[in-house]
């Protein structure tokens, strides 16, 4: 598993903050040797097997994820 944080924080008031973050996430998931995996698609009501081929083709979920996040923090007194 590989992860990557980036963020920072903004002030721009004595009172206001922003703090902006992006993330990416990289998790080698399981896979089986034989291809004997299957996913159900709910949207197209069809099953999905496992081929030959590259890392989703062998294990059907996406190994990879980017997130963000922003907060904002205010400072009443």
């Amino acid at each position: 598993m590989n992860f990557f944080y980036l963020q920072d924080d903004w002030k721009f008031s004595p009172k206001l903050t922003l703090n902006l973050g992006v993330a990416n996430e990289y998790a080698t998931p399981q896979w089986e040797d034989g291809n004997h995996l299957a996913n159900f698609d709910l949207a197209t009501q069809k099953i999905i097997l496992a081929k030959d081929g590259d890392i989703y083709d062998r294990a059907l979920v996406h190994p990879t994820a980017i997130t963000g996040r922003r907060a904002l923090a205010w400072r009443t007194a």
